[in-house]
């Protein structure tokens, strides 16, 4: 009778080798956040930026009237959520206050496309880089969305984000009754 000889494949490198190289990679993306976004009470950033349609937008742009800021990617979910809202408040209170919505680090075609697929009509600006969104996220790693809402004076009365999020009712009450 003949034996049948059973082989096996040569033990290849350990599993643990083979994840080293993803594990540096994600680790080497992980940063130690130190700082905090805005917050309430703080002035809005200085900053100038350019809207999706070539216009310079400033900061100063928006003193004089209560102003809601969101900070997005349009590849963001949580943002595909607060945007929505702040287009809401764009059409009923365009007369009242200003909306600006700045992309984190996309650029003007990007967002220009995203904007004519959702039919926004609220004014956007897309930097194309994190200038901007710097300023307000102060290294936190809050991430986006992030909404800020000021006075006419730039003071920001409240703050919003991924785990925080805005209603229309919440923004209109703090805006006007810190008028």
């Amino acid at each position: 009778m003949k034996r049948k000889t059973i082989t096996r494949n040569k033990p290849g490198l350990p599993a643990a080798a083979l994840l080293l190289p993803v594990y540096l990679i994600v680790m080497s993306c992980v940063k130690e956040h130190t700082g905090k976004p805005l917050m309430a009470g703080e002035q809005l950033p200085a900053f100038v930026t350019t809207s999706i349609d070539g216009r310079t937008v400033r900061s100063t742009d928006l003193l004089g009237r209560p102003s809601a800021i969101i900070l997005f990617d349009t590849t963001c979910p949580d943002c595909h959520r607060q945007l929505p809202v702040l287009e809401d408040l764009w059409k009923g209170h365009a007369d009242r206050l200003n909306v600006l919505a700045i992309a984190r680090d996309q650029d003007a075609g990007t967002v220009s496309a995203f904007w004519k697929q959702a039919a926004y009509t609220m004014p956007a600006a897309a930097p194309g880089n994190r200038s901007v969104y710097n300023l307000f996220d102060r290294d936190s790693g809050t991430g986006v969305p992030q909404v800020y809402v000021s006075d006419k004076q730039g003071t920001v009365l409240l703050t919003g984000n991924d785990r925080n999020f805005l209603t229309e009712n919440t923004i209109l009450r703090n805006i006007f009754q810190a008028e």
